[in-house]
């Protein structure tokens, strides 16, 4: 949770995409959804992959803003999970969540004063030259993460 989490034996099994956003290399999750969004996405466990390139030139306030957001996140009801993947140290970066339901990270996204700042400024002032946001539904794990299995309990 808040970015911080500690895995032990690793490892998650999600469905096909079942929503999202923006594309990365041609990948467009609402196009390519192996289940159409609301299916059986309410009240279940739901997977977060967010990725984004950010423009160098961005990566100052994308830092500052992304820590407050990561900092808020740690107090989110229904977060059961979160940990920053990055592809390269700078420029290739993003999350990785499992929430209660889908409804709850919803209400994160747009209800969170954090991270409603950081998305509005990321939009108005063109941080990213590539972003995407997509939902899976998680079917397995294997081990824990911070000694909890996500898709058991909350945390």
């Amino acid at each position: 949770r808040g970015g911080g989490g500690q895995a032990a034996g690793q490892g998650a099994a999600v469905r096909g995409p079942i929503d999202g956003g923006g594309s990365w290399d041609g990948f467009e999750p609402r196009t390519q959804a192996a289940t159409p969004a609301g299916d059986d996405a309410a009240g279940a466990p739901i997977a977060v992959r967010t990725r984004a390139t950010v423009r160098l030139g961005s990566t100052r306030a994308f830092v500052r803003l992304s820590r407050r957001v990561a900092a808020s996140s740690g107090r989110a009801h229904g977060l059961r999970a979160l940990v920053g993947v990055g592809e390269r140290p700078i420029g290739r970066l993003g999350t990785f969540s499992v929430w209660d339901d889908l409804a709850t990270a919803q209400r994160f996204a747009s209800d969170d004063h954090q991270h409603r700042s950081a998305a509005t400024a990321a939009r108005h002032d063109g941080w990213f030259s590539e972003e995407l946001f997509a939902t899976f539904a998680p079917v397995s794990t294997e081990g824990t993460w911070a000694g909890v299995d996500p898709l058991r309990q909350s945390m």
